[in-house]
């Protein structure tokens, strides 16, 4: 399931949370500088992984259709994308102290695994965490396929109103519904519902 968070109540701002079928989640978010963060809420032996099968019509559709644009604008000589296998290495930081990145698509399912790497202490002050990917927005490695992870955050959180705004952990509302009765105060408002 895909999530909307707001991340400031200054301006409109969304992290977007993903939840797997097995209620696992992960989130993207946009950092000061602009970059996209994938982090896992929960590692395991410095690993986490995720599934999310065609059942969740919304986010199987969106990895399906950014599988079909890696695959068009892949680099032909240094792939990202083999055998249905994408593998990605956090951007911020050197090679070899990247923590990496998979998705695999499967035929009615995609798992998404994130791998820590041993070596790397490296942190995000901001996030506060050490087990992320990083997509930078400026100076990637792989600029045509970044983009589309970029592209496809921005639709998840400004351009689709039928992803609920979760307000905390057990509270949903429609995007529509919050946009027009934000004033509401939100654990009390009648357009919102229970996660059960």
């Amino acid at each position: 399931m895909i999530f909307k968070q707001r991340r400031s109540y200054v301006e409109e701002k969304y992290n977007i949370i993903i939840e797997d079928k097995n209620g696992k989640r992960f989130t993207m978010t946009v950092g000061g500088n602009q970059d996209l963060f994938w982090c896992p809420e929960d590692m395991k032996d410095n690993n986490a992984h995720y599934t999310i099968d065609n059942t969740d019509k919304e986010l199987y559709r969106y990895l399906n259709r950014l599988f079909q644009l890696i695959e068009e604008r892949d680099d032909k000589n240094e792939p990202c994308l083999s055998n249905n296998v994408f593998t990605f290495y956090s951007e911020d930081i050197e090679l070899e102290l990247a923590n990496k990145l998979e998705i695999i698509k499967n035929e009615k399912s995609f798992d998404i695994n994130f791998y820590k790497n041993n070596v790397n202490s490296y942190s995000n002050c901001s996030l506060r965490i050490s087990n992320y990917i990083c997509f930078c927005n400026s100076g990637s490695k792989i600029p045509k396929v970044e983009q589309l992870f970029m592209i496809m955050f921005n639709h998840m959180a400004y351009q689709n109103d039928k992803i609920d705004i979760m307000l905390n952990d057990n509270i949903l509302c429609s995007s529509t519904d919050y946009i027009a009765q934000q004033n509401v105060d939100n654990k009390q408002a009648s357009y919102c519902k229970e996660i059960e």
